[in-house]
Parts: structure tokens; C-alpha cells; sequence
């Protein structure tokens, strides 16, 4: 038995996976599955759930009994033949760390010591290894260089550029490809039914295609954040500019939202027919007027690379965000 990409433990659908699947089946049926596997491609686009599902096809024994409920305890990460490594909270800050350390590699060793319980394989599920550390990388090297028979590690990436090639040269890439424009609407319409679709190619824009992404920018309001970005441009209010800056640049997150839908309105009012695109609303269409009205193309292509460049040395230098951002729209207004 296989798995079906329609199941999801968060409620996503599973699109764009079909080709990755139709390979690991015939390496699993042919007793070709190696024995580490690495997922990678775009962040939030199914990886972890794809590995999940995977975990089930090779945990699941279904002369236990229970077939239901061996599926949950993998999908809660509670089955005891499954060990889910991932950052974790950090008690002080209450915030997930930036890191997976060394502690969290060394639970390996003691998981591989135990006797596999319900099925006569045993995963460990790694998401991801970008968040591995210098430490945690060289120890899981360790355990790729021998591993145990009948022991699968599934490791999620999202960038292979940033993992070592010892490590890659252990491992199987399984390279997931962005999902089509069409698959991504499908799976956000299905969680959004009434979302427009000038909404759609916004967020599809801003989040390469990535539902999960997607999720949380619905979630954290950051259209209506571009909407008043944009309202700010054409109407040139400072009152509103100061409101956006007071509660949007205070911390990492906030400044790097602001920063990235600053950086797509200029991306897409340097697009020499953007007059024909689809406007998300009319304050985008005011705005982008209006910068067309106060800047050329070469002026505008300077505009770009001055904020470009402000914004890389507010987060290289680490200079006040809020200043930053007041000296981009100094640049704009």
C-alpha cells in the first residue's frame, strides 16, 4: 500500500506531487527506497505532509490492527517507531528558535537503540535541515554514514545551497517542483471559497506559489497592509504612514512584510504593461498611476535599487527599522 496525496493532517490538499510519487513507489515496491531521502523545494508547499504520508507507507503494518489509529499517531508524531525532529519553542522568548541544535540530533542515537515496535522499519523525519546548525549538521552526518538496517530518514529542505555536500552526498534528492498557478488556486479556494482571483495572483506572486505561505499572509491581514501602503502612495498621507510604521516596524517580522510588499509594488510598477494587468483594487491602480505620473523608467529603476539597498543594509547592519522605513517613503513620496 502507498499513500494518497489527498490526505493531509492540516487540512491541505496534496497537489502538484504526482510525479514524486509515481518514483517513490517504484523505488518502494522494488525494495529501492534509500534509506535517506531529501525532500526539497519551495517553502509551504507540502514537503512535511508529503513526508507524513510517505512515513505511513513505510510504518503502518497492518497486521497490527488499528490501521486508524497507527495513522494518527503518525500524523500527532507519537508513534513510537516515528521520531519528528523540528525547532522547537524556546521556553524564555516563547518564539520558535532560530536553530535545531545538537541536543535535538543526539535524540537519534537513543531512538535508534530501541527496538521498533509496531512495524520492522523505523523514520526519522528531519523539517528542516536548513535549521540545522554547524554542530547538529556534522552529527547527523554521522548517522547518514551508517545507518542501521530498515531505518529511513525523510529530510525537508527548502534551499540545497545552504546544506553541506557530505551531507548531500548521502542522500537521495527528490526535487518537488513549484506548484502550477492552477493547483494553487485549487488548493486555496478550497479553504477560501469566496477569494477573488486578482487576490489570488497576489498572493501567488508575493509567495511563489506557496499555500502555506499563502495561509498565513491571509491570516496576518497583509493585503490589506499592501492596500494601505498603496493608499499612502497616491494620497501622500503621512498621518496613515506614521500609523503603518508605528505597528508594523517594530520587529523582524513586521519590517520584513512591509520591506517584501514594498518591494512588489515597485516590482510591478517598473512592468512596463502593468496598465493591462489585473488590479487588486483601485487604491493599487491610484498608486501605481501615480508613480507612473512621478517617475520614468530610469528614474524609477534607481528608486528600486536605492530601497533595495536600504533594506539590505537595515537587516546587514541591523539599523533601526522604523527609520528605514520612513526614509523609503521619503524616497517614494
Amino acid at each position: 500500500m502507498f499513500f494518497d496525496t489527498q490526505d493531509s493532517q492540516e487540512g491541505l490538499r496534496l497537489l502538484g506531487f504526482e510525479d514524486v510519487q509515481q518514483s517513490l513507489i517504484h523505488d518502494f515496491n522494488n525494495h529501492k527506497l534509500h534509506h535517506a531521502i531529501i525532500l526539497s523545494g519551495n517553502y509551504g508547499i507540502g514537503k512535511s505532509n508529503f513526508a507524513k504520508l510517505l512515513t505511513q507507507t513505510l510504518l503502518v503494518n497492518h497486521n497490527q490492527g488499528n490501521f486508524a489509529d497507527q495513522i494518527a499517531k503518525i500524523k500527532s508524531n507519537s508513534h513510537p517507531d516515528l521520531l519528528y525532529i523540528t525547532r522547537r519553542i524556546d521556553p524564555k522568548t516563547k518564539k520558535l528558535k532560530r536553530d535545531i541544535n545538537i541536543d535535538e540530533i543526539r535524540k537519534i542515537n537513543n531512538f535508534l537503540n530501541l527496538t521498533a515496535t509496531f512495524s520492522q522499519n523505523r523514520v526519522i523525519i528531519i523539517d528542516d535541515i536548513d535549521s540545522l546548525n554547524k554542530n547538529a549538521a556534522n552529527a547527523l552526518l554521522k548517522n547518514l554514514e551508517e545507518p542501521p538496517e530498515n531505518c529511513f530518514f525523510i529530510l525537508i529542505n527548502h534551499n540545497l545551497s545552504k546544506i553541506l555536500p557530505t551531507i548531500l552526498s548521502r542522500c537521495k534528492i527528490v526535487k518537488i517542483p513549484n506548484l502550477s498557478d492552477a493547483n494553487f488556486y485549487q488548493i486555496i479556494k478550497s479553504n477560501n471559497k469566496n477569494i477573488k482571483k486578482n487576490h489570488l495572483q497576489f498572493y501567488s506572486s508575493l509567495t511563489n506559489n506557496s499555500p502555506a505561505l499563502t495561509l498565513q499572509m491571509i491570516e496576518n491581514k497583509i493585503l490589506k497592509i499592501y492596500q494601505q501602503i498603496c493608499q499612502i502612495i497616491y494620497q501622500k498621507d503621512h498621518n496613515l504612514l506614521a500609523k503603518l510604521i508605528e505597528k508594523k516596524s517594530t520587529d523582524d517580522q513586521n519590517y520584513h512584510n512591509l520591506s517584501e510588499l514594498i518591494s512588489y509594488f515597485l516590482s510591478k510598477a517598473s512592468k512596463i504593461n502593468y496598465v493591462n494587468d489585473n488590479f487588486i483594487d483601485q487604491d493599487e491602480e491610484d498608486a501605481l498611476n501615480c508613480i507612473s505620473n512621478s517617475f520614468n523608467f530610469e528614474q524609477l529603476f534607481d528608486l528600486t535599487l536605492k530601497i533595495n539597498h536600504l533594506i539590505n543594509n537595515t537587516k546587514t547592519l541591523n539599523l533601526d527599522k522604523k527609520t528605514t522605513i520612513n526614509n523609503i517613503f521619503s524616497l517614494i513620496l
